[in-house]
């Protein structure tokens, strides 16, 4: 009789070591998931982080050549080539110089407003398009791929598109030449 139950006990607990072992599996496989999730949430956060800083930087430099440009017409309107008490000689090269100047500044400045404007409508369209769920998905699948199929040396997956690649490709040429 203590035998028959030792054997029925040592069955029970093959089935619960089995049971154990599926659990453990099913633990970890659910670990990947979440690591994966955090990967995404943290890429997320940083192309948000991304396209905050760049619209800030174009806001920004858009202002700045805004005021530039308004100083430089004020400057032109307000400055007084002589004083009131004398009888106007001036130099009409210097005057004509100070203008081709002035308006040269103006343009340049109107420029790049205009430029930071238009960049800052793009970036703040397009930046919302780094995160999409069909992207998310792949990337969360791309993860669990390389969580089962780990080997030493691999690299992790990285999600197919960032705003930082977005920016260095289609915009810092055109952020320099605003900037400048």
């Amino acid at each position: 009789e203590w035998r028959e139950e030792e054997r029925s006990f040592q069955g029970r607990e093959v089935v619960w070591r089995d049971w154990d072992r599926m659990w453990r599996a099913q633990d970890i496989e659910q670990r990947w998931l979440d690591n994966a999730r955090w990967v995404w949430s943290r890429f997320m956060e940083k192309n948000r982080r991304d396209v905050e800083e760049k619209s800030e930087q174009l806001k920004t430099v858009s202002n700045l050549s805004a005021l530039i440009s308004g100083f430089s017409i004020v400057v032109l309107v307000e400055f007084q080539f002589h004083t009131p008490e004398e009888v106007p000689e001036q130099n009409l090269t210097l005057v004509g110089s100070y203008a081709v100047c002035t308006a040269i500044t103006f343009g340049c400045m109107i420029n790049a407003m205009v430029l930071s404007s238009l960049m800052l409508a793009a970036i703040l369209k397009s930046g919302k398009n780094y995160v999409s769920e069909e992207e998310e998905t792949d990337f969360l699948f791309a993860c669990r791929r390389f969580c089962a199929h780990y080997k030493p040396g691999d690299r992790p997956p990285v999600p197919p598109r960032t705003f930082a690649a977005h920016w260095d490709y289609r915009c810092e040429g055109s952020w320099r030449v605003a900037f400048r």
